[in-house]
């Protein structure tokens, strides 16, 4: 029931300016949300993590928030890829965490989240897309972490105007991992009948998963007591 009404949206070059390099280590015990957005084995899967920094500083401006995208893909899907050579590219770099076999392990993305230095403190997910992975959280870390969101425009529409906030008042960074601004460059916004608004992929083969999970973190810190 979408208008079709879809504009260009966040730039490529935006999400670049913003990049900026936090090591891992220094965020330990730093409070964040944490949203995924899970294949199966068609392609790569995300798992942001957004934090509250308070009283940070960036380029001499206020800057209290920063996002971190891990990525993740079957080492089968790279080899028959129309976009293995660019996909083997971001591996050999480190940008891109391969699995082994043809199938997106959901055990390994758990656990790599289990074993962050982080303070996780809620993590979002599809419930349509993501019920295998949510038990083995559930049994993990326990089912109140857990927080499902409809990927409805309806609740995309708040999440996406402070997102943007954030992006154009550079009250945000991002890790700097090119597979995230290119995922940007491949999403566009769209509208539906009620003017609710959220982020679609240009063209149905884009990969925009970092997007979807960036704009999730900012429903789940709607929704969760980040800021204490």
């Amino acid at each position: 029931f979408t208008k079709g009404d879809s504009k260009k949206w966040i730039t490529k070059e935006q999400i670049e300016q913003l990049f900026r390099k936090i090591e891992e280590k220094d965020l330990e015990d730093v409070r964040c949300v944490a949203s995924v957005d899970l294949s199966v084995c068609d392609d790569f899967s995300a798992v942001s993590y957004t934090f509250y920094l308070s009283n940070n500083y960036w380029n001499g401006e206020y800057c209290p928030f920063h996002s971190i995208t891990d990525y993740y893909i079957p080492e089968k899907t790279i080899e028959n890829h129309p976009n293995r050579e660019l996909y083997k590219k971001w591996a050999s770099e480190g940008y891109l965490k391969v699995i082994k076999g043809n199938m997106i392990d959901y055990n390994l993305i758990a656990n790599n989240m289990l074993e962050k230095p982080f303070s996780i403190i809620g993590v979002g997910f599809d419930p349509y897309k993501s019920k295998e992975f949510q038990k083995i959280i559930e049994l993990s870390a326990g089912k109140e972490y857990l927080y499902p969101i409809g990927q409805t425009y309806g609740n995309f529409t708040s999440p996406v105007e402070s997102f943007e906030i954030a992006v154009n008042g550079k009250q945000i960074t991002f890790d700097p991992n090119p597979i995230t601004s290119y995922c940007f460059s491949n999403a566009v916004i769209d509208e539906d009948r009620l003017e609710n608004r959220k982020p679609i992929k240009s063209s149905p083969n884009n990969k925009i998963d970092g997007v979807i999970t960036n704009v999730m973190n900012f429903w789940m810190m709607m929704n969760v007591k980040l800021i204490i």
